[in-house]
């Protein structure tokens, strides 16, 4: 999952910064976006128009090199709208801030909003009908706190602004690689404490046995558990991508590790591969008289 947004510069040089945030294995949908993203693409470009932003995701094409399917998160800018699509065709795009229901819209009396959102793509605002995976997300507060991360660098020249991101990334991946040496479990220490969390929180519920890996959890409410399926009818672990309580219950109430119905997202392995490759330093030389702010970000960062 990919969250993707720009932001202005403010110094003397004006410009747009364009960021693509990811989220690391130490992520899940209750920790603060500070201790879950990490950076991995950023360009500067003159401004967002769709020219701009195809460049950006081609460049980033080029770095990420995967076969697995991709979401992308960002807000409603015609610039990624169509370069997404036609940069990542294979790839699922999220628009950002649509929480409410269509029905409850029109009961509130908001019928420009309810006719904005009919003319967008249900799979782009709704968690239900999303066809990538989310991980619960509904917005793209990371990418905000990339640009909070870098607020006071965005006054700097061009090839200053590229070599401070530069640094502060080399500087956190160096530490997180550290931190992901440190870990003697399957999972980070945030999950697992997801996980005790979820056994104790669920210790009241009811678990019954009606075939094969699958079960009736009665609480409040009464749910279908399918082990098989990686399936609650409750729907947040399809939502999070996360086993919920009713599951998680199932899963001990049988005897059987919680580890092996985990996403491998959440692994240790995942956490420390997401920063196993160094950023090696990169000389800053004068940037040639008349070259564009994308062309030097583009020369530094390749």
């Amino acid at each position: 999952m990919i969250f993707v947004d720009a932001t202005f510069l403010t110094g003397k040089f004006k410009g747009c910064l364009m960021s693509a945030t990811g989220k690391n294995a130490n992520q899940v949908f209750f920790l603060p976006d500070a201790l879950r993203n990490f950076s991995f693409g950023y360009g500067i470009v003159f401004g967002k128009n769709v020219d701009n932003w195809r460049w950006f995701l081609n460049k980033l094409k080029d770095i990420l090199r995967t076969s697995l399917p991709l979401t992308f998160i960002s807000d409603h800018h015609d610039g990624l709208v169509y370069g997404i699509s036609d940069v990542f065709p294979e790839s699922h795009h999220a628009i950002k801030g649509f929480r409410d229901g269509m029905a409850k819209l029109k009961e509130m009396g908001c019928d420009g909003l309810h006719e904005f959102l009919s003319d967008l793509p249900v799979e782009c605002w709704s968690t239900t009908h999303c066809k990538g995976c989310r991980f619960g997300d509904m917005c793209s507060n990371i990418a905000e706190s990339f640009n909070n991360w870098v607020t006071y660098a965005k006054i700097f020249p061009v090839a200053a602004l590229v070599n401070e991101i530069c640094i502060k990334i080399m500087d956190q991946m160096n530490k997180r690689r550290l931190k992901g040496a440190s870990y003697s479990r399957f999972v980070c220490r945030r999950i697992e404490k997801r996980i005790k969390k979820s056994i104790h929180d669920g210790g009241s519920l009811r678990i019954t046995k009606c075939g094969d890996l699958i079960f009736e959890v009665q609480g409040d409410h009464s749910f279908v558990v399918d082990l098989n399926k990686w399936y609650c009818s409750c729907y947040k672990w399809f939502t999070y991508q996360f086993p919920c309580d009713h599951a998680i219950q199932c899963m001990v109430s049988s005897k059987l590790s919680v580890y092996e119905f985990l996403n491998p997202f959440f692994s240790i392995s995942f956490f420390r591969a997401s920063y196993s490759q160094s950023i090696n330093p990169v000389p800053i030389n004068k940037a040639k008289k008349g070259c564009r702010g994308r062309d030097v970000a583009s020369t530094l960062c390749d």
